[in-house]
């Protein structure tokens, strides 16, 4: 794990397949795209100070390949090469997700303070979540409008821990845990 507000600011971003191959909920085909654009809104909102210490981690060899995409808009320096997604997560202090999965359940995890920004309508959710992404909201960890998102890392940059840690982040935190990513010491007796 590494120090309190050491290290670098990650985007994990999304790449998808060219065309639908199922019915999905999620950004696929040439809505990918609009991710990008979301993403660079984001990039292009955050100040200098974020910019120093600021990653893609982008799909190498993938079908839009979107890591050549951000490379050419913002230089080969801002692309993440470590060799795993964990190196990258144990590197950071500020994780901003591109979507609602596993990665985004690995990055609350993982204890670094995480930010989903993602594309809202595209990613389809059960009622029972309602509530969760209300609280997520209202704690800083969910973002759909990218100006926003940047305002918000902008502001904690400094010290992404002090927000991590305020009560409603925390309320907000566990809530996510309850609902989504159950934790247990024996979980095959829990799941049988």
């Amino acid at each position: 794990r590494i120090k309190p507000n050491k290290g670098k600011i990650l985007l994990v971003s999304l790449d998808a397949p060219k065309h639908s191959g199922r019915c999905i909920s999620g950004v696929s085909g040439p809505l990918i795209l609009d991710e990008f654009k979301q993403k660079c809104d984001f990039i292009d909102g955050l100040n200098e100070k974020v910019l120093t210490n600021f990653k893609i981690r982008a799909y190498q060899k993938a079908i839009w390949n979107t890591r050549l995409m951000y490379s050419d808009k913002y230089g080969e320096d801002t692309i993440a090469i470590t060799k795993t997604l964990h190196q990258d997560y144990s590197q950071s202090k500020l994780i901003i997700c591109s979507y609602p999965q596993t990665t985004f359940s690995e990055a609350m995890y993982s204890g670094a303070p995480t930010i989903l920004l993602y594309i809202e309508q595209y990613w389809e959710t059960s009622p029972d979540f309602d509530s969760l992404i209300l609280e997520l909201k209202k704690a800083g960890i969910i973002y759909s409008d990218p100006g926003e998102a940047a305002t918000h890392v902008n502001n904690i940059c400094n010290n992404p821990m002090e927000w991590w840690n305020k009560k409603e982040t925390i309320r907000a935190r566990n809530m996510f845990f309850d609902m989504c990513v159950k934790v247990s010491s024996d979980p095959v007796v829990e799941w049988s």
